[in-house]
Order: structure tokens, then C-alpha cells, then sequence
């Protein structure tokens, strides 16, 4: 569905936005909506020494997200479930957020925003990627 709403340009897009993250190694990421596990998978494999915690709401999600990428990356993947406007991590928990094609189904953005900014540990211009 992502492709047809990006008028095919998703993939090309996640690339970009992985690029602009200023990924390093041993940073711990969170993917909010990881949804499937596309964005995830596209960090992972671009960045050797790095972790992911991905949330969903959605535990068949999670299920699917686990099944594409648990052979691969399993001690390098966490999942958690859990929503945007209460986010289950403690403050500054984590140097980078992303979120691909999942923010839009926020039920509340700005209380999601909020929560995204509370669990980032890094200065402003690097902390969110929606």
C-alpha cells in the first residue's frame, strides 16, 4: 500500500531517510509503526553494529515483523507493543526515532510527538524522523 500512496517512490524514500539519520555503531533505534519491519529491515542491513526496537499496536504486525526479519537480525530486533501516545520506554532511551509511513495512524499527533521527544536523547536537529 506504501508504494501506491508514495506513487512508487517508498523504498527510495526509507533509503533516504536511513541516509539522514547519521546512523553509528551501537546506537539503539527505535521504529515506531514498524508495521511489517521494511524500514527496519532497510537500517539493518545498511548498519552492521546496531540495535532496533520496534513498536507496533498491531501483534500480527509485530508477528510479521518477527518472520521477516527474526532469521536475520534476531539479536539485533526487539518488538514491543505498544502505541505513540504512550510510548513504554524511559526518557532518552533512544539517540534515533523513526517513523515510515506509520505516523499518520496516530491517534493523537501531538500527544505522539511528545512522547517521541521525551524518549529521544539527542539534541534537536538529529532526534525525529517522520
Amino acid at each position: 500500500m506504501n508504494e501506491k500512496v508514495s506513487l512508487g517512490r517508498a523504498q527510495k524514500t526509507r533509503d533516504y531517510a536511513a541516509q539522514q539519520l547519521k546512523l553509528e555503531s551501537g546506537m539503539l533505534i527505535l521504529d515506531a509503526g514498524i508495521g511489517p519491519g521494511t524500514m527496519s529491515q532497510t537500517i539493518l542491513s545498511g548498519t552492521a553494529d546496531l540495535t532496533i526496537v520496534g513498536l507496533d499496536a498491531s501483534t500480527r504486525l509485530l508477528g510479521t515483523a518477527r518472520e521477516r526479519l527474526g532469521l536475520s537480525y534476531g539479536d539485533r530486533l526487539h518488538l514491543v507493543r505498544g502505541v505513540f501516545e504512550a510510548l513504554p520506554f524511559r526518557d532518552k532511551s533512544f539517540p534515533r526515532i523513526v517513523s515510515a509511513y506509520a505516523f499518520r495512524d496516530a491517534r493523537n499527533q501531538s500527544i505522539a510527538i511528545g512522547e517521541f521527544y521525551r524518549a529521544s536523547s539527542e539534541n534537536e536537529s538529529s532526534r525525529l524522523l517522520i
